[in-house]
């Protein structure tokens, strides 16, 4: 293990030195002081290497500057006067990096027992290594998807035909009009989309080296400084979702092998009270058909983001159809309500054109 002291001199353990630190950690804020307040003290608790702490706010209104000045002094605070996204953001904490490991932090994940110290550990004794992740787990313990499965237009067809299924699973457990075939292949295609399906049961050496088609969450992404900065960073054409598969794909294309560490957990929040809900809604919304399309075509190509649009349309499509009929049958309890998931299938059919 890393024989790294715990920072002196600062009563938040952030280390407020000038010289060289052995990891910058990054977290970009929107709007979550709470969050980022036991982000933060996770990390003071549960890691011994001293630390550079920069925090990218994106233009919070909840007071998460105020929080970090009052809690956290030493650390260092880039403000942006709007929401400049996920991507860019990180890319202005890079630039502002001294440590030799950069660690890109979500504000709602919160590392567990020395998961970093455990990290850099295997970037220390692995040269050949130019980044590492964590097993994520949800706060009641289960598993995300770690390492995640890196999209193509299979799997992107079985989640979003996955969704759909589910939806006439969902109706038809309301009325019996729906066919069961429908479930059945439901079921069938849910077993093939699950994450359990790609969790890591290849350690060696404490690590797992990820195969091509794997990439590490970038909820809590260790990199080396060097390489992060030899890529250019995160693509900042990526507002949200998808820089980390993209990063990923490019580091590795420099020549860099990527892992993964069992023995290294962190708790991640987001949606973990309902994390099939979270999944479903983060599914429909623009910014992740704009990310998904943009990176079909930068890691395969104009014909490939053309039939992702293609699958989007469709998924889009059938969501209308289902919610028509559902209407039209009286199958949903809303039926005489104002459909918004209407308006919301048909926004998502504008950005599969625009993207």
């Amino acid at each position: 293990m890393t024989s790294f002291a715990p920072s002196v001199g600062s009563r938040d353990g952030c280390s407020a030195a000038a010289d060289a630190v052995p990891v910058s950690v990054i977290l970009v804020s929107f709007n979550t002081a709470g969050l980022l307040d036991q982000a933060i003290r996770a990390w003071v608790e549960n890691t011994r290497v001293p630390m550079q702490l920069i925090v990218v706010d994106n233009a919070s209104t909840d007071g998460s500057v105020e929080m970090l000045r009052s809690n956290w002094p030493a650390a260092e605070v880039i403000q942006n006067p709007l929401n400049v996204g996920f991507a860019r953001a990180c890319n202005q904490g890079i630039a502002a990096a001294r440590g030799r490991y950069v660690l890109l932090l979500n504000s709602d994940t919160l590392v567990q027992d020395r998961a970093v110290d455990k990290m850099i550990d295997l970037l220390e004794r692995n040269p050949a290594l130019g980044a590492v992740g964590c097993q994520l787990v949800y706060p009641d313990g289960r598993s995300q998807a770690s390492p995640c499965p890196l999209r193509n237009l299979w799997t992107l067809a079985l989640r979003y035909a996955g969704d759909l299924i589910h939806w006439l699973q969902r109706a038809r457990a309301k009325a019996e009009r729906m066919p069961r075939v429908a479930c059945r292949l439901g079921a069938t295609i849910s077993s093939h989309t699950n994450p359990a399906r790609y969790l890591a049961t290849r350690a060696a050496d404490g690590m797992v080296v990820l195969r091509p088609d794997e990439f590490i969450s970038g909820a809590c992404y260790l990199v080396r400084r060097t390489i992060i900065g030899e890529i250019g960073g995160l693509d900042e054409h990526f507002f949200m979702y998808l820089e980390d598969a993209e990063s990923t794909w490019r580091i590795r294309a420099a020549g860099n092998r990527v892992a993964f560490s069992p023995q290294a957990t962190a708790t991640h929040l987001v949606g973990g009270n309902s994390p099939t809900s979270y999944r479903r809604r983060s599914m429909t919304e623009p910014e992740t058909v704009y990310s998904t399309v943009y990176y079909f075509r930068k890691t395969k190509g104009i014909i490939h983001s053309l039939m992702a649009k293609v699958i989007l349309i469709s998924y889009a499509l059938g969501k209308l159809a289902i919610s028509a009929v559902c209407r039209v049958a009286s199958l949903s309890e809303r039926a005489h309500a104002p459909d918004k998931r209407l308006v919301r299938w048909l926004a998502l059919i504008r950005a599969c054109v625009r993207a």
